[in-house]
């Protein structure tokens, strides 16, 4: 029985479009074989298989060429879509022919497109999501890692006049209350984490200020547990986007040995913690599952924008774990966010129910809870969406 309704509306990615006529292949794939003085050929049965969707599509109406624009867009992306039509279920598809349109200026407000599409499957091709996110993990331990050594050779008290010891307890508390009030005034949702809090008391200490290899590991440890005390990997880099930039504040003077000593440890400090809260924020980010394609690109610029930062000023081992850091975040929110939605907005002239308008936008009344949710704001009951207003949705990836 055929459970697809006929008034399904015909689109790729989101953007609809009018099907005139659509023919399929299907059925199994063979390859025949001719041998020597053999009357009957021989032949493979190769595999069941689902063939070229080939389509004859037409956009109509005084917007029409706007039409053909955005349709065209969502042809040009890279990667799979979402393909739908009447009487066929949806399929993951590529084109695999450059499409073709024409226009008659004598048929006015019209213009025909010639489709070809491919289903693929995400079995027969895989792709590198996977394998993306872990060089991401990898990527931002080295990151830390480098950060920390570089820090080592760096800070020093030992053997310096009292002010200095100070001087570098109060930029290293400053840190640490920074830190405290954005895990705690952000609401952030946090959760036991015995390793992170003993690695916060361990800081608050100050035992270590002495040695800087140990200050460094406990600082290290400190951000590679802050995943592990929140619930979703969003809330990690909500937590953390205030240490990108922030820095305590601090007169710099050269008139003494003692003086360029103190100077140097409060800029090791803050490289240290906007390095590791910047390395952490791109660890949770490929843990991180993204709703919509914007979301992921802006999350993508902004980790890249705050790494190319602090490459300015890095040293050699530092800059080439944050130059790797920066290749492999780009390629794997780059690479997620291609099979993602678009947000987006529409708007009706008439009083609408939420499951009409995923109907239509869809072609299922399922997604209206998601529609309601996104738009609650706008919306006093999901069975009455007000005329004219324009809603934030979602469209297929």
């Amino acid at each position: 029985m055929n459970v697809w309704p006929d008034t399904r509306p015909a689109s790729f990615r989101g953007v609809t479009f009018e099907v005139r006529t659509a023919d399929v292949e299907a059925g199994r794939r063979r390859v025949v074989h001719d041998f020597p003085l053999r009357r009957l050929p021989g032949f493979e049965d190769l595999t069941e298989r689902d063939g070229v969707i080939g389509v004859s599509a037409f956009l109509i109406g005084a917007d029409v060429l706007d039409q053909r624009d955005r349709l065209l867009d969502a042809l040009r992306r890279e990667g799979s879509g979402r393909l739908e039509l009447p009487w066929i279920s949806p399929a993951q598809c590529i084109t695999i022919s450059v499409p073709r349109w024409r226009y008659n200026f004598y048929e006015g407000q019209y213009v025909e497109v010639t489709l070809e599409f491919l289903p693929v499957s995400e079995v027969n091709y895989p792709v590198s999501t996977a394998n993306a996110r872990a060089n991401v993990v990898r990527a931002a331990s080295a990151a830390r890692e480098a950060t920390a050594a570089d820090f080592a050779d760096v800070f020093r008290v030992g053997q310096s006049p009292a002010f200095v010891l100070v001087s570098a307890r109060r930029q290293l508390t400053e840190w640490l209350d920074q830190f405290e009030a954005v895990r705690t005034l952000q609401a952030v949702s946090v959760v036991t984490n015995s390793a992170f809090d003993w690695a916060l008391f361990g800081l608050r200490q100050f035992n270590s200020l002495s040695d800087s290899e140990v200050l460094a590991g406990q600082i290290k440890t400190l951000f590679e547990q802050v995943t592990q005390t929140v619930l979703t990997p969003i809330d990690a880099i909500d937590a953390l986007e205030s240490l990108w930039d922030y820095e305590p504040e601090f007169e710099e003077s050269s008139t003494t040995p003692s003086r360029l000593i103190e100077a140097a440890n409060a800029r090791a400090t803050s490289q240290n913690w906007q390095r590791n809260a910047v390395a952490t924020a791109c660890e949770a980010a490929a843990r991180a599952d993204f709703e919509s394609h914007n979301q992921a690109i802006e999350l993508r610029d902004a980790l890249l924008e705050q790494i190319a930062r602090l490459m300015e000023d890095a040293e050699r081992s530092v800059w080439l774990a944050l130059h790797t850091l920066y290749a492999n975040v780009k390629r794997d929110l780059t690479g997620r966010s291609e099979n993602l939605g678009t947000v987006t907005t529409v708007s009706y002239q008439a009083v609408l129910p939420c499951v009409l308008i995923s109907q239509r936008l869809y072609g299922t009344g399922v997604r209206a809870s998601e529609i309601y949710a996104r738009n609650s704001h706008l919306i006093e009951h999901p069975a009455f969406v007000p005329s004219g207003v324009e809603l934030e949705v979602l469209s297929d990836g």
